[in-house]
């Protein structure tokens, strides 16, 4: 089931078909669909309707999952300071309810990894630091958690959220293996945030250093390192290496490496996260054609 056909089945309300595919899809391919509806269904779409009753676990984990990305949809993208009353309200109002839902999902399921995923997702910038340590415990206990949950736990350590680098990147680094290719988009994504975090949200006087001199020859080189075991990957799954490479090209154009970051482009054969291309400065269609263009020409 593509997004497209994922969200004429949300306006349809016609629930069944997309919590059979959650189902039985790989973890990484389901989260990766209600990533693509949350960020795509209209805003008023019943949701509650998803679950047909109190047993319904793969309903919760869509009505919960669907309802998070909802509630970052009202925040936007701006900090809190420049946030309306009527943002915040619209966003807490929908966070809590996805916080119910996905915990009450997780009592029913505890070692669900696509329910351990969105909890940890809603838990990044956390309501309650006591449900944030629950959040990661139950991802770390769950089974077949998606990449894009170990991604989420990355960035409940972030030091925009109220973490630190140095616990960023211990994540982000313990679980690189032979066997975990794309565990390598981890670090490419603590890199990124930590460059970002300098150009953004750091106010000490020599931030600006940091952020123009970010990308050395140490930073380089791990990045290499991550891109080369990313595009040697074969026999990984698919949503997975869509999820590295995104975060690969990303990060690698930002780092003045479009030779690389090009090549990562090419491997998502069009595919667009809207997450990862939000991120950016400049369009979509755009930034692609500036990555192939300084890829060609240096």
């Amino acid at each position: 089931m593509n997004a497209k056909q994922a969200l004429a089945h949300i306006r349809q309300r016609n629930w069944e078909p997309l919590k059979a595919f959650i189902t039985v899809a790989t973890p990484e391919t389901a989260y990766e669909l209600i990533k693509l509806c949350y960020d795509a269904c209209p805003l008023d779409t019943p949701l509650n309707a998803a679950i047909a009753n109190k047993n319904d676990v793969p309903g919760m984990i869509l009505s919960g999952g669907l309802r998070f990305g909802v509630s970052r949809r009202h925040r936007g993208m701006d900090t809190a300071a420049r946030l309306s009353e009527c943002q915040i309200e619209n966003y807490y109002y929908h966070l809590n309810i996805a916080l119910d839902v996905l915990s009450e999902t997780l009592k029913q399921a505890p070692n669900n990894g696509l329910a351990a995923a969105l909890y940890m997702a809603a838990n990044i910038d956390p309501v309650d630091k006591d449900q944030q340590n629950r959040a990661e415990a139950y991802l770390l206990d769950a089974h077949n958690v998606p990449l894009s949950g170990y991604m989420n736990r990355l960035q409940a350590h972030m030091a925009k959220w109220g973490g630190s680098h140095e616990a960023m990147f211990r994540i982000a680094r313990a679980g690189l293996t032979p066997d975990t290719p794309c565990q390598y988009a981890l670090v490419a994504r603590a890199h990124y945030e930590q460059y970002l975090y300098y150009g953004l949200f750091d106010d000490s006087p020599d931030a600006d250093q940091h952020f123009n001199t970010y990308f050395d020859h140490t930073v380089e080189t791990e990045l290499k390192t991550a891109s080369e075991a990313v595009l040697s990957a074969t026999a990984q799954e698919p949503a997975e290496l869509r999820l590295a490479h995104g975060w690969l090209m990303l990060t690698l154009s930002e780092a003045g490496l479009n030779r690389l970051a090009a090549r990562h482009l090419k491997a998502l054969k069009g595919f667009e996260d809207p997450s990862i291309w939000k991120l950016n400065r400049l369009p979509p269609k755009l930034k692609k054609g500036l990555i192939y263009t300084s890829a060609l020409f240096g």
